[in-house]
């Protein structure tokens, strides 16, 4: 079962999150696991990042990398992190880095999907 991961919260540096954007997601584009990988803003200055995974193995690829790479810790300088929601399958380790964020983990209830 897929994992979505869904961050919203405040933009620090609207034109560096915009440039990283952009490259996270050619990044991201050659990562088998990574199924969706949104980069949104408000003209408010808000920001939500919306991610699927295929499954935990996935998320986990692409977090390991994106830490190794300097990625994570730039995207932080960039954003206040104000909510992150997880959903889906989430392995115990992917449920501990994620944790390290704060992250709300949801139960699925109903869902229909084309």
């Amino acid at each position: 079962m897929s994992i979505e991961v869904v961050l919203t919260g405040k933009l620090k540096d609207p034109d560096g999150y915009r440039e990283l954007g952009a490259e996270m997601c050619k990044v991201a584009s050659d990562e088998e696991g990574t199924l969706r990988y949104d980069w949104l803003v408000s003209p408010e200055g808000a920001f939500r990042n919306v991610d699927v995974y295929a499954d935990s193995a996935a998320f986990l690829e692409h977090f390991g990398a994106a830490q190794a790479a300097g990625y994570l810790e730039r995207y932080m300088g960039l954003v206040e992190v104000e909510r992150v929601d997880v959903s889906g399958d989430v392995s115990p380790e992917a449920r501990a880095a994620l944790s390290q964020f704060g992250a709300n983990f949801l139960d699925q209830v109903a869902s229909i999907s084309a």
